[in-house]
């Protein structure tokens, strides 16, 4: 009878707890719809069209988080996500303000705006010109905005929605990578480093390229992961994309894609089912991938000459033509530049951890110097276990994409003398960074996980 009654007792708070979500979910409902009508009313349509394309955002992706609730079987996950999606809302909100009052909209953000509203306009009149000289570069960020604006309507705020549901999305996109590729790691952990940290919620929360390679180099990674795991045609179709998608914008930063799934590759072992197989697949994979390499390294070159940054000189010629470009206004400082191995570690604690209090000299450099010197300390915590990490590169190959590619960001970063343009060029690859530190070592792993390694390298050629 007890545990009858007990039964009872717990169908009667589920049914409880519920009848209180559902009331509480229409009360919601109901509070929204008759703010947003007030604001119809008194306000124009930047902060009304926010409101109407924000709620869609947040159901159009409720599935996806879903989704990967239920492929860990963990409520938590579920919360998490849903939690760092509104924040992502947030952080657009916050970029919003900063961009539009307390830089008067002196932004690159007011300038995809403007552009998006004149393209918008054309389109909805039938005229498809874009008036653009090309499709990269900004200009594609221009065309991007007018896109969009021609289906939410141009609202600022609402394109700032958006593009925080797009960097969302790459996100949600490096996490499942790591889910895929490191099945052991700490998850949690890398949850709430990628989707909390604050540089990688605020600088991605607006329309601008931030949000954009967030989204592609996240496709990437998941191809990558995809690849290195065993699933090749879906990983090269996703690489392709994820490609694409990054090289219209900054070409070279799908050049250290393919070089980092390259290297990766060259490290996996082939499974002992291809037996005499084996070299002949590997050669084809490299093969495919120079060929791709080439084109991206190519398209990267004459990326870089359109900057006007020569690279008739090397790396070396490069680098100092980034840093004479960025060397300006008051975040402007003397950078570390690696002409030799010895002065790597200089030159990667600065791109990984500056501005640090010492250099914050405003209180957005000085929020940045936070995060910074909480890196510093979680990379020294962590540090034992990603060196015991290399011992498992073969086993797990992503190491090695997210190693290489960590490694050619800190060298083609390491010239930009500007604080506040290396935190926001730092949010393309700390994704991959901080996945680095959320690996165990073998030392650390279940028996069982470990035996299931050991017959697994016993396994490939």
């Amino acid at each position: 009878m007890s545990i009858e009654r007990a039964r009872m007792a717990g169908s009667s708070r589920t049914a409880l707890s519920a009848t209180t979500i559902l009331i509480g979910g229409l009360v919601f409902v109901a509070g929204y719809v008759t703010v947003l009508m007030w604001a119809m009313t008194r306000s124009n349509y930047d902060v009304t069209g926010a409101m109407l394309v924000g709620p869609l955002l947040l159901a159009g992706l409720l599935p996806l988080i879903s989704r990967q609730a239920a492929r860990e079987s963990d409520p938590a996950i579920f919360s998490i996500l849903v939690f760092a999606l509104l924040l992502r809302f947030v952080g657009a909100v916050a970029r919003y303000f900063v961009a539009f009052t307390v830089y008067e909209g002196v932004a690159d953000a007011s300038v995809y705006h403007d552009a998006g509203v004149k393209i918008s306009a054309a389109f909805r009149a039938g005229d498809f010109t874009t008036g653009l000289e090309s499709l990269t570069g900004t200009n594609f960020l221009r065309f991007a905005t007018g896109v969009l604006y021609t289906v939410i309507g141009p609202t600022k705020l609402g394109g700032f929605f958006f593009f925080a549901a797009l960097a969302f999305v790459g996100s949600f996109f490096f996490y499942r990578a790591f889910t895929i590729a490191i099945p052991d790691g700490y998850r949690k952990t890398y949850a709430r480093l990628i989707f909390f940290l604050p540089s990688l919620v605020f600088w991605p929360s607006s329309i601008g390229k931030e949000a954009w390679m967030t989204f592609t180099l996240g496709l990437c990674a998941l191809a990558a992961a995809r690849i290195l795991t065993g699933s090749m045609r879906r990983g090269i179709f996703l690489l392709a994309i994820g490609l694409w998608l990054a090289g219209v914008l900054r070409p070279h930063m799908a050049g250290v894609v393919i070089v980092s799934v390259g290297a990766a590759y060259l490290l996996k072992p082939s499974p002992a089912s291809l037996r005499q197989m084996a070299p002949v697949a590997k050669v084809a994979g490299i093969a495919i991938l120079s060929v791709i390499a080439f084109v991206a390294v190519t398209r990267a070159e004459s990326f870089l000459h359109e900057a006007d940054i020569s690279t008739d000189a090397g790396v070396s010629g490069a680098l100092q033509g980034v840093t004479s470009r960025t060397n300006e206004g008051g975040s402007g400082f003397d950078p570390y530049h690696i002409w030799s191995p010895a002065e790597a570690p200089l030159a990667a604690a600065t791109v990984l951890f500056r501005p640090l209090p010492t250099d914050a000299h405003n209180v957005q450099a000085q929020l940045a110097a936070v995060e910074g010197v909480f890196l510093l300390f979680f990379s020294v915590w962590r540090l034992p276990r990603l060196l015991g990490a290399v011992r498992r590169m073969r086993h797990l190959p992503y190491i090695a994409y997210a190693a290489t590619f960590v490694g050619l960001s800190i060298v083609g970063f390491s010239g930009v003398a500007n604080f506040g343009l290396l935190v926001r060029e730092r949010t393309q690859f700390l994704p991959l960074y901080v996945a680095l530190l959320c690996i165990p070592s073998l030392r650390h792993m279940p028996a069982e996980t470990v035996r299931t390694h050991d017959a697994q390298m016993s396994t490939v050629r």
